[in-house]
């Protein structure tokens, strides 16, 4: 399996399994040694996180531009339709 093919999780993690991580340090040209340094782990889990924050959203926007879709869809077959007089105004 090479780098490219690692998915990430759905959620946030408080730790990557070490292909997630391997792939980022590769990705930013990085290397074991550069884990040890506590600022760059953090950084790369930084980045992680918010890559997957970045996903979920994007998946939340497709959905919801389904539900609007269908919505005209439905408004669209019942345009034709005219309004019921409402009772209460008739009466006035």
């Amino acid at each position: 399996m090479t780098s490219e093919e690692v998915e990430l999780p759905d959620a946030q993690l408080k730790q990557y399994p070490s292909a997630i991580m391997e792939r980022y340090l590769a990705r930013f040209g990085l290397t074991q040694l550069d884990l040890k340094v506590q600022g760059i782990r953090y950084l790369l889990k930084a980045k992680i996180d918010s890559d997957i924050f970045i996903e979920s959203q994007k998946k939340t926007i497709i959905s919801l531009e389904s539900k609007v879709r269908g919505l005209f869809v439905f408004v669209d077959r019942y345009a034709h339709l005219k309004p019921r007089a409402d009772v209460t105004n008739a009466k006035s």
